[in-house]
């Protein structure tokens, strides 16, 4: 599908076959090794990738929790942001969710995308701003974060909830 800059660009189910070019995305959006820590296809996991010529723009994902779900990661190549893609790609999770009456959204608090790009429109609200979450949930694997620069990352995460 045509979006409104006339690049042609397919949503599409990932498949293992995406998954090296998805982790490549995650990792030089977010901080090498990062990729390595998300489970991106599987059983309680709905993923989508973005296609441009057959190459992996984008990717989303959402992960079904025993009582919510969690929209997990969305993350497009800068090259084809501000076209539309982002938004094509939250909107198809969001339809292909199963029953969850709970969803909700960890943002990672980065400087230049201070709220989701979307939350907002699509009917999510703040529900509260976690200082260090990524410590506060367990997470002791490193990555390179891309954000505060550290091995271990220390950026706050706001979580965004929706109920349907």
């Amino acid at each position: 599908m045509l979006n409104s800059f006339g690049v042609m660009i397919k949503i599409k189910r990932c498949k293992p076959k995406h998954i090296q070019d998805v982790q490549e995305l995650i990792n030089q959006n977010f901080g090498y090794g990062y990729a390595e820590l998300k489970c991106l296809i599987g059983p309680g996991v709905t993923s989508f990738v973005a296609l441009f010529k057959q190459k992996v723009v984008g990717f989303c994902s959402a992960v079904e929790k025993e009582d919510y779900t969690l929209l997990d990661m969305i993350v497009v190549h800068f090259n084809f942001r501000k076209k539309g893609v982002g938004r094509r790609l939250f909107k198809k999770r969001l339809i292909n969710l199963k029953t969850s009456t709970e969803i909700r959204i960890n943002h990672w608090i980065r400087k230049h995308y201070p709220q989701p790009f979307c939350a907002k429109d699509f009917g999510f609200t703040l529900e509260k701003i976690t200082e260090n979450k990524w410590f506060k949930i367990g997470r002791n694997q490193e990555f390179n974060c891309l954000e505060c620069l550290k091995q271990l990352c220390v950026c706050d995460c706001a979580i965004y909830k929706k109920i349907s």
